[in-house]
């Protein structure tokens, strides 16, 4: 409760806002909205679809085939996501004051610090963004249509335990948006998510419904404590190719039991990741998770090239990084971090605010010139004069903006 939440002002969409943050502190707790992550967006310029589409010798609309496509990324991503965490996993230990009493099965390293062996994010374990509500709802991502309905679903449907919170207090304060298993769409905690920019008062879901998949959202990357802006250009030539790697390779419709199995894949990761005997479930049985992940990294050697060839850059030089990982566990940003914790004696806290400092006092030492001084003052002018002008606006009643919102999901 000491944890505040995020308050975006008086309008209706304002208080949408805070109301939703507010719901999600209710549900699990306000500690659990300390976690950060790397929200990375993805998309392509219609040149690349237009040659894509010819390639396929596809005669669709160009908007139907780039949705298409988009969902067979975001299969192939559920299937191949369990590398990402190898790779970029930078959360294997904790305070033990985030637990609070909680049950759990993580090693005491002393000074509070609570850790897992060979553990990989914490951060995408039980333990952090996850909602055990959620833990059966299973979202259908063979098409657009499939993905909005199996979506919708969990919008419209209540759950006892939300149900028991309430929606509103004593005083008529709104507690939560809903009592539905889902608020609204964020509230689902996908590993990736197909967007479109929504027009104001637009659900996202019936923005994707009336005009298609814009670009991704890829959700499954930790902040990597050792990096100022917690990534850095290496990592992004590599997500990039992985994504490109998705959208290219084959991407069969997937049933909910092998839906099941990529689940499985990503969780042992995220728990055993760095175990030397760990397997990975493919089509084709069990392999050795590093021998599997040298596979994805070979067939994703000729774009990494064609990359590096059309735009220049250094995209093979960063597959070879993460070859380096694979062959040297040691090497993973979640390894680093409990050698230097055990290393140095320090306390995770301690560790964290070490970072912290060291980051903060990186970015106070950047100079901008005036002129891209002038560029953020005039920005932050003018954000502010609109946010003055939404709030001057003539709005009906929040509980009439409410209503009104959420008629979409029943449309």
């Amino acid at each position: 409760r000491d944890i505040p939440v995020g308050r975006y002002g008086t309008s209706n969409t304002g208080q949408m806002k805070t109301v939703y943050r507010l719901g999600l502190g209710n549900r699990y707790g306000r500690a659990m909205q300390t976690i950060a992550g790397i929200h990375y967006n993805f998309s392509l310029p219609d040149e690349f679809w237009q040659g894509w589409q010819a390639i396929k010798q596809d005669t669709q609309d160009l908007q139907a085939f780039k949705t298409e496509q988009y969902f067979g990324l975001i299969r192939n991503f559920h299937r191949f996501a369990w590398l990402l965490i190898y790779l970029y996993g930078a959360s294997p230990a904790l305070c033990r004051t985030f637990l609070q009493g909680r049950s759990h099965q993580l090693e005491e390293m002393g000074n509070g610090t609570l850790y897992d062996s060979y553990g990989t994010t914490l951060r995408m374990s039980d333990l952090g963004y996850k909602s055990k509500a959620q833990q059966d709802l299973y979202v259908c991502y063979n098409k657009l249509d499939t993905y909005t309905q199996t979506l919708l679903g969990a919008l419209r449907k209540s759950y006892p335990e939300y149900e028991g919170i309430g929606l509103k207090d004593s005083s008529g304060n709104y507690k939560q948006l809903s009592t539905h298993l889902l608020q609204i769409e964020n509230e689902f905690y996908g590993t990736i998510r197909p967007k479109r920019t929504a027009n104001p008062g637009e659900a996202p879901i019936r923005a994707l419904e009336q005009r298609g998949v814009e670009y991704i959202e890829v959700r499954a990357l930790d902040v990597n404590p050792y990096l100022p802006m917690g990534i850095d250009a290496c990592q992004t030539r590599f997500v990039d190719v992985f994504l490109l790697f998705c959208l290219m390779a084959d991407s069969p419709p997937m049933t909910s039991a092998d839906y099941l199995a990529t689940q499985r894949n990503l969780s042992a990761t995220v728990k055993e990741g760095r175990n030397p005997a760990i397997d990975i479930y493919t089509a084709c049985g069990t392999i050795p998770l590093r021998e599997r992940a040298t596979q994805l990294l070979q067939t994703m050697a000729p774009i990494a090239e064609l990359m590096d060839g059309k735009a220049g850059g250094q995209h093979c030089a960063s597959l070879d990084l993460q070859q380096a990982k694979v062959d040297d566990v040691e090497l993973t940003p979640s390894a680093q971090i409990l050698t230097d914790l055990r290393q140095h004696d320090d306390s995770f806290y301690d560790f964290a605010m070490q970072k912290s400092r060291e980051h903060q006092a990186y970015f106070a030492s950047l100079k901008m010139n005036s002129e891209q001084q002038q560029l953020f003052d005039t920005a932050a002018v003018e954000s502010l004069a609109k946010h003055k002008a939404v709030e001057a606006e003539s709005q009906p009643s929040f509980e009439d903006h409410l209503a009104t919102f959420f008629a979409q999901y029943e449309a």
